[in-house]
């Protein structure tokens, strides 16, 4: 990271701004990708821009954050070296008295005694990231909270270095400087039947036209109806096309955003089957994970 970059950086908004607007610090680019990594350019058609996620594992929980209905979700936070405003600053619905201020990762760094570092071949302070600032929008004002994703082998014997345990510190002291929750998650603490089958409803969570819009709740309703009769899910689908006079696809695309805004009680953590009942579910096991990276519903 040289002085040249990181002022360009600055100048195209990088790490900076809410919802659509927000601009990764580092994004994709086909410099960066290869046909051998994860492509985690994702659609976020809820937050109205695109993603973009180094791995999977910090693509898959950013998945199930996103899931749980937040209002904001915003990857490759920089944790700026020098003194700057809150994350939330900006949002026109964050307006305290006072701007709270970060001292700066430098300051936080020389505080618990570790070397903050600088960018390879300068001396410039090398400019850290979080891979998720979260913003929460249930009550007034809204709240951050940062995750740090890691994979579930890091924390093998071997697997976490002394300078790994020094970031993830640096990280939790940014947030407990703001009064931020700080959390440590891994893809591996959710059940990867659910990271697959949410994979790609994502992109279904918004209504692509103001046909699909009116459908939503009516294909909801009566699709929970059929559900409920235990009846096979392919017998539902052929009924409701019937009945809504809709096309296949539009009811494929229902279905999906359906399951994405848990409209329907089927369980997306055991495979579902045209040919056999939905296994259903009533959502308490959600409440659990929400309170505890969130402190409360959401």
């Amino acid at each position: 990271m040289t002085l040249e970059k990181l002022s360009r950086l600055a100048a195209e908004g990088r790490g900076q701004g809410h919802g659509a607007a927000y601009k990764p610090l580092l994004p994709l680019t086909r410099k960066t990708l290869s046909p051998k990594s994860f492509n985690g350019f994702k659609l976020l058609p809820m937050l109205g821009r695109h993603g973009h996620f180094r791995s999977l594992n910090e693509w898959y929980v950013a998945l199930f954050v996103l899931w749980l209905q937040v209002g904001d979700l915003r990857e490759q936070y920089p944790l700026w070296p020098w003194r700057h405003p809150h994350p939330l600053y900006g949002r026109l619905d964050y307006q305290p008295v006072e701007v709270p201020y970060s001292r700066g990762l430098v300051q936080i760094a020389k505080t618990l005694g570790i070397k903050h570092g600088v960018s390879v071949g300068t001396c410039l302070p090398y400019v850290a990231s979080e891979d998720l600032m979260v913003t929460l929008t249930d009550r007034s004002p809204p709240r951050g909270v940062m995750i740090s994703c890691k994979p579930g082998n890091m924390f093998d014997e071997e697997g976490l270095t002394p300078r790994n345990v020094e970031r993830l510190h640096l990280a939790r002291a940014y947030a407990e400087d703001l009064a931020m929750p700080w959390w440590l998650a891994s893809a591996a603490d959710i059940p990867a039947t659910l990271c697959a089958q949410l994979d790609g409803l994502e992109r279904k969570a918004v209504p692509y036209s103001d046909r699909m819009a009116a459908l939503v709740e009516p294909f909801a309703e009566h699709l929970e109806e059929k559900i409920a009769t235990g009846r096979e899910l392919e017998y539902c689908r052929a009924s409701l096309i019937a009945r809504l006079k809709i096309e296949p696809a539009e009811y494929d695309w229902l279905f999906d955003n359906a399951i994405w805004h848990r409209r329907i009680s089927l369980d997306p953590r055991v495979p579902w089957y045209m040919g056999r009942p939905a296994v259903r579910t009533d959502f308490a096991w959600v409440d659990a994970p929400r309170r505890y990276l969130f402190g409360g519903a959401q």
